[in-house]
């Protein structure tokens, strides 16, 4: 088993995770716009060059893990939760006020062991989780409606 201690991030409208699931392998993009996601995305991409945060190519420097949260897509939000590892492959983050544009890549599935709100972040969670095994993932997601699916134009 493995741990991580990553943000947490949850979709505030339950029915957009119901009529867009998400998949491992399938990117899809999200426009941060509340105070919680603008620390998040700001924090993430800290380490990052400018030409990254503007929409440029995210690379990595030798030693240096990309950019990755917990999106927890599932409601209610709880602990023992299951919710998905997310990596950054792209963002453009307005430099006036930290609104965002973010294409997030699954790369897995975690189980929220424990969850916590870091103080002065507008409900900002950090999460302790295990990541269950890439054969789960199969079993972890829902079928999506017939005629609906999740994208974003860049």
């Amino acid at each position: 088993m493995l741990l991580f201690f990553v943000f947490l991030v949850f979709a505030t409208i339950s029915s957009f995770n119901n009529r867009h699931p998400i998949r491992i392998g399938e990117p899809y993009g999200l426009h941060f716009f509340e105070p919680r996601y603008r620390v998040l995305i700001a924090e993430v991409m800290q380490d990052f060059p400018d030409s990254a945060k503007e929409g440029g190519p995210i690379e990595c420097a030798d030693g240096q893990s990309p950019p990755i949260f917990i999106h927890a897509h599932q409601h209610p939000l709880h602990e023992g939760a299951t919710a998905v590892l997310v990596q950054v492959i792209r963002v453009g983050i307005h430099p006036r006020d930290g609104r965002a544009d973010v294409f997030l890549l699954p790369i897995g599935y975690v189980r929220l062991e424990r969850m916590w709100e870091r103080p002065g972040t507008h409900h900002l969670f950090y999460a302790q989780c295990l990541r269950y095994p890439t054969r789960f993932a199969p079993r972890l997601e829902a079928p999506a409606p017939r005629g609906m699916r999740m994208g974003m134009a860049w």
